[in-house]
């Protein structure tokens, strides 16, 4: 079968690393990534791939420069049968159409060294769902999580319960050990991030030991961190991460935003509920296979002050995605923090400074009513043209109805009564108590209309 220039010009144009990722596991190194060799079998990765260039063993030799190069070698297949596995395994239809047609799963080949592309296995849902009951203040029902205790101090009990159902946030009975510290005896309340991917399925849970006052991670005498594949030790468990919050993807009229830590992406999502909020869980996590279910959606990267670099690199090599963009915004709000505590910033990386060391400092129940809440999503989100700010801040508003005199009519919940401010000034600044009205006492045919933003609570004017 004939092969065009088109189609061989557009499998040599996707990105080497959203096929390699299929088959070989990679983690970042330098200014490319590593991996073990696909095409012997090693202990110790001498497999190296770097974007623009290539990918090469030191162990065996292997080496090319494009996906089509990668097939060949890896599959055995020939140059028109690996031009088209490409094109399908990236999803683009060749225009020798007959070909993706007849193969919609190309028949990967077992070359004489290796496996198939990676599968992954799941934790069971009973399992999960045991672990994220609450009850209706919140609490877990089963067990103490100090993570969700502070969330419940700091947001209070509803908003906290719903973003324990909103991210699927686990407690887990687990005690950290480790072999260096025999006495040391670990408190109870750890929490289980699990990782839902988009079709529902569980791949895996993050378990961590947070302080129930600060929030923050217990790192002392050791880091209490661990995987719950690890700690149920399943036979032949198969681990491919996916995004945590992944399964909130099937909201298609939000746009994205990206960060690192479980616990940004919860806290965030309060303060900016226009975006869908996710996190790699970890600065070396962001790779083109556990980016690849964002294909085509608009998405904000927000890294970890030590990770800027590495992530601005990474939105660039992510292009054939979706459209990547950093934000830096951390970075304005991380030298503020450092000239006003007299810090070096070089301190701020080294600890890690996050978007949640700059929400926590902006009240959260001032933040819902401030009136400069637009200003904050601009000031946060620059990239964002401002059309799109305006789509994002969908204003809930009721009406409400002002007298030839000034006098300010608000309907009740009920329906049945009619609140009455003396004017808007007197409502916008809350400057009285409201009187009440039976709504049949009064006619409100001829009051202008004026309309109440239910997120600020302050009265807009039309421009009728």
């Amino acid at each position: 079968m004939k092969i065009s220039e088109q189609s061989i010009h557009a499998a040599k144009e996707v990105p080497l690393l959203e096929i390699i990722e299929l088959f070989v596991q990679l983690k970042p190194y330098r200014n490319g990534y590593q991996g073990l060799c696909p095409f012997h079998k090693e202990r110790t990765p001498s497999f190296f791939v770097t974007p623009g260039r290539g990918y090469k063993c030191f162990g065996c030799g292997a080496k090319g420069k494009n996906p089509i190069d990668f097939i060949i070698m890896h599959n055995g297949s020939t140059f028109i049968e690996a031009v088209n596995e490409v094109l399908c395994l990236s999803g683009i239809q060749a225009l020798e159409s007959e070909y993706c047609y007849q193969n919609k799963i190309p028949s990967i080949k077992k070359s004489t060294t290796n496996k198939e592309p990676l599968t992954f296995s799941h934790i069971p849902n009973e399992l999960v769902n045991r672990s994220i009951q609450i009850d209706q203040n919140g609490f877990q029902i089963s067990m103490s999580n100090k993570f969700v205790e502070y969330l419940i101090h700091y947001f209070g009990p509803e908003i906290a319960s719903q973003l324990v159902s909103n991210y699927c946030i686990g407690s887990s009975k687990h005690r950290f050990k480790h072999k260096d510290y025999p006495n040391y005896e670990c408190q109870a309340g750890a929490t289980i991030f699990w990782q839902k991917d988009i079709n529902g399925k569980v791949r895996t849970g993050k378990i961590m030991l947070y302080k129930a006052k600060t929030g923050k991670r217990v790192k002392e005498p050791f880091s209490h961190i661990t995987m719950v594949h690890s700690i149920l030790q399943l036979p032949d468990f198969e681990l491919r991460q996916c995004l945590f919050g992944e399964h909130l993807l099937n909201d298609k009229s939000k746009q994205v935003a990206l960060v690192e830590s479980e616990k940004t992406a919860i806290f965030a999502s309060v303060y900016f509920p226009q975006f869908i909020w996710l996190a790699t869980g970890g600065i070396e996590n962001l790779t083109y296979a556990i980016c690849k279910v964002l294909k085509g959606r608009k998405v904000i990267l927000f890294p970890d002050l030590n990770g800027f670099d590495n992530w601005t690199r990474k939105a660039k090599e992510f292009s054939g995605i979706g459209n990547f963009k950093v934000n830096d915004y951390l970075e304005k709000k991380a030298i503020e923090f450092a000239n006003e505590n007299n810090i070096e910033l070089a301190e701020l990386r080294k600890e890690g400074f996050d978007l949640t060391d700059v929400l926590v400092r902006i009240n959260y129940k001032e933040f819902n009513r401030e009136t400069s809440k637009p200003l904050l999503i601009i000031e946060t989100f620059p990239e964002l043209g401002t059309t799109e700010v305006d789509n994002i801040i969908q204003i809930r508003t009721i009406p409400a109805y002002v007298s030839e005199t000034g006098e300010l009519y608000i309907e009740t919940p009920i329906g049945t009564t009619y609140t009455i401010y003396p004017s808007i000034e007197h409502y916008n600044n809350r400057l009285c108590l409201p009187d009440f009205i039976d709504k049949d006492k009064i006619s409100i045919n001829g009051f202008k209309v004026v309309q109440i933003n239910l997120d600020l609570l302050k009265i807009i004017l039309n421009e009728d």
